[in-house]
């Protein structure tokens, strides 16, 4: 019969220091090296559930080119709340909520739905950097055109204030930067059917009949920030089972293309999953770098 063998003390507590060492550390080197990017896309789509990575700027008659995808309704869940916590690692580095208000709105003649996206560093890391995004987006129901867009963004020393009206019967959209003095404007010529800012795109793409299309379809989707049209590309991956509290859930699978940054590893570093349910709530995102996952999951939906 052979014994038991002792552990010493020294060895459990070397133990526990190194699995703390490889589940933590990494976690906060991959947040305080995505804050480092800078003003980059990238940061944006990772607090706006990750899904939204775009692949490259296009301006003026360039986006014109791309098959963009279209969809023909707009569809909401009015009350629904989303409520998503970041984790790299196994460290907990923020929390995003996405809301659809109950009720319409009047919005410059229009029947809009009002959609929030609210997302924050955790308090507990405001050491190592503080990020706050607020964006309000007000959406036609009728045409799934966006209406008009408010977004107030602090990261760190970084702030912008910044409003959006799209106007589709004049080709025109009008950009006020609130936080500069004299809260200059520009306008922007675009076809209507390309007047969808980020937040309204969140719903584009999470309502894609993906049904129709096969594993391998490339899709392309775009949207207006910050002056710029925003193209993104995600590639159909199919159907997966994912594990979310407890539960197998069915999925489509979805891999944002074109996406550059050194931190990145991989080809395709970055995974989308959307429930297959009526509901189409998007259950995780999934970014991975040199330093480890980076991930945005589900928490609570009202």
């Amino acid at each position: 019969m052979v014994g038991k063998v002792k552990v010493e003390k020294s060895t459990r507590f070397a133990f526990w220091i190194n699995r703390i060492c490889r589940q933590v550390f990494p976690g906060i080197a991959i947040f305080y090296h995505l804050t480092r990017i800078g003003q980059n896309p990238l940061i944006t789509a990772v607090i706006l559930v990750g899904v939204w990575s775009c692949t490259s700027h296009k301006e003026g008659s360039e986006i014109d080119k791309l098959p963009i995808y279209q969809t023909d309704q707009f569809r909401l869940i009015p009350g629904e709340k989303l409520e998503y916590q970041a984790n790299a690692g196994v460290f907990n580095v923020g929390n995003l909520t996405l809301s659809v208000l109950e009720k319409m709105e009047g919005c410059g003649g229009k029947v809009c739905a009002h959609i929030q996206a609210k997302a924050a560093t955790r308090s507990g890391i405001s050491w190592l950097s503080q990020i706050h995004h607020a964006w309000d987006s007000w959406i036609d129901t009728s045409s799934g055109l966006s209406k008009r867009m408010l977004r107030n963004v602090q990261e760190n020393k970084y702030h912008a204030e910044q409003e959006l009206w799209f106007f589709p019967d004049s080709n025109l959209i009008v950009q006020t930067e609130l936080h500069k003095s004299g809260k200059p404007q520009k306008n922007f010529d675009s076809q209507p059917y390309r007047m969808i800012d980020l937040v309204n795109a969140i719903w584009k793409i999470r309502y894609t009949p993906f049904e129709d299309h096969v594993k391998g379809d490339t899709l392309q989707y775009a949207s207006f920030f910050d002056g710029e049209w925003l193209v993104m590309k995600l590639r159909f991956g199919g159907s997966g089972v994912l594990k979310s509290k407890g539960k197998r859930v069915d999925c489509f699978v979805l891999y944002p293309l074109g996406i550059s940054s050194k931190f990145l590893r991989g080809q395709e570093p970055s995974e989308i999953w959307i429930e297959k349910a009526t509901a189409r709530r998007p259950l995780r995102v999934k970014v991975s770098t040199y330093f480890g996952n980076l991930s945005i999951d589900l928490k609570n939906s009202l």
